[in-house]
């Protein structure tokens, strides 16, 4: 019976401590997928606009947290909703992003739209006259700064790259 109460008892000191850092890790998952979606889907927009020969809506909503992709013409792709307890974020929370895009925030407060053109390039207004370079800046809704991540758009190349931030090198990977 003593031994009994000796397995217990450090089966639950050992569960006492796991709990919080899988809980940490969820939110890191939950974060990592929501900006997966955006990246995904700037992606696919950019590959049907050059596939084609026309130009490809991307638009974002802050209310359900999700990415639609509505071609000119044609079905539309979503929405795509984030992970639970994740949301873009309307400004920049730590320092840029090594790209350097991180001083021009995109997303649902913002620009509410991307348009991809016909050559790749992302616009603000369709026409290619506006690029649409910056950074969304994604975070679980507890503000651990480990579930900040960044997607940047170069708008020139359409080129889309996720960051992930780390506050113990208060740098971004």
């Amino acid at each position: 019976m003593v031994e009994m109460l000796m397995v217990v008892s450090v089966a639950s000191i050992v569960a006492a401590m796991a709990i919080p850092m899988f809980q940490t890790a969820m939110e890191q998952s939950d974060a990592d997928a929501a900006a997966q979606v955006v990246a995904q889907e700037l992606n696919i927009a950019q590959a049907m606009a050059v596939g084609s020969h026309g130009n490809i809506l991307v638009q974002f909503d802050s209310a359900p947290n999700s990415v639609v992709v509505a071609p000119g013409t044609g079905s539309v792709r979503g929405p795509f909703v984030f992970p639970s307890n994740t949301t873009f974020l309307n400004s920049n929370p730590v320092l840029d992003t090594p790209d350097a895009l991180g001083n021009t925030v995109l997303g649902p407060a913002s620009n509410v739209a991307v348009t991809f053109l016909d050559n790749g390039e992302a616009a603000t207004d369709g026409t290619g006259t506006t690029l649409c370079s910056g950074t969304f800046f994604i975070r679980h809704v507890n503000g651990d700064p480990a579930t900040l991540r960044a997607v940047t758009l170069l708008g020139g190349t359409g080129r889309v790259h996720i960051w992930q931030y780390v506050p113990s090198s208060n740098s971004w990977q």
